[in-house]
């Protein structure tokens, strides 16, 4: 049977059977989680902006280092294609390392003095945050399906035809 005490604050306190040792690890494990679900969260999208830069780096060196006289062989609207998604691709990473620091950030908030108003402010606060790094994973996987597909218009695109050799003749020579 649950009794209602009064504590120190005035709240109302219901009473019951103990809670077992695997509900109170349980309770704990579950205030811990909420304590540290913004500041995780965070942390993770800094992380995040790290593995961004070098799996984009990555592809990117191997995609765009000596491609010049490969991409020039190619027909031009191969060419123009190449160079399109390249530049999508560095604008999709950009964006990807500007959500993810987006998520990362800290931001000034107004302390509501209801606490209901303050569980839906958090509430919102990691939503967002979890928003943006999910964007920016998005944003960084179509980064790299751009730059694989510049690496395949790269090598298997149709190539300009190589231009005629070229014969120069020499004038007879007379001898005397």
């Amino acid at each position: 049977m649950n009794e209602e005490q009064d504590d120190a604050a005035g709240y109302k306190i219901e009473t019951g059977n103990p809670l077992s040792e695997k509900e109170r690890l349980a309770n704990k494990w579950a205030d811990d989680a909420i304590a540290n679900q913004l500041p995780t969260l965070r942390t993770t999208a800094q992380h995040w902006q790290t593995t961004i830069s070098a799996i984009i780096g990555l592809f990117g060196a191997a995609t765009i280092i000596s491609s010049d006289e490969s991409v020039a062989a190619l027909k031009a609207y191969w060419n123009y294609g190449y160079g399109l998604l390249v530049l999508l691709s560095l604008g999709a990473a950009g964006f990807a390392l500007n959500s993810a620091a987006r998520a990362g950030e800290a931001s000034t908030v107004t302390i509501r003095p209801d606490v209901g108003e303050r569980v839906t402010e958090y509430n919102q606060l990691v939503s967002t945050s979890a928003g943006r790094l999910k964007c920016s994973r998005t944003l960084t996987w179509i980064s790299i399906c751009l730059l694989v597909t510049a690496t395949g218009i790269r090598w298997y695109a149709p190539k300009n035809p190589p231009p005629p050799p070229t014969v120069v003749s020499a004038p007879a020579q007379t001898h005397m």
